[in-house]
């Protein structure tokens, strides 16, 4: 996982936001991954990043 982006602009996001953008990697040692068991590990990930942050994901 890397942090690629961090946009600050209280105008448009609100204050006390700050939107961070991350570019995440699937990968499995020994096969290639399916679609599904990666939108299930990103959905995973998602659920616990929000709860634990209170935050939300954006488009």
């Amino acid at each position: 996982m890397t942090l690629f982006d961090v946009y600050r602009d209280e105008r448009r996001v609100g204050a006390g936001k700050k939107p961070m953008a991350y570019r995440l990697s699937y990968r499995h040692a020994e096969r290639t991954l399916t679609s599904e068991e990666v939108e299930k590990a990103h959905a995973k990930i998602v659920k616990k990043l929000t709860a634990a942050t209170n935050g939300e994901v954006r488009s």
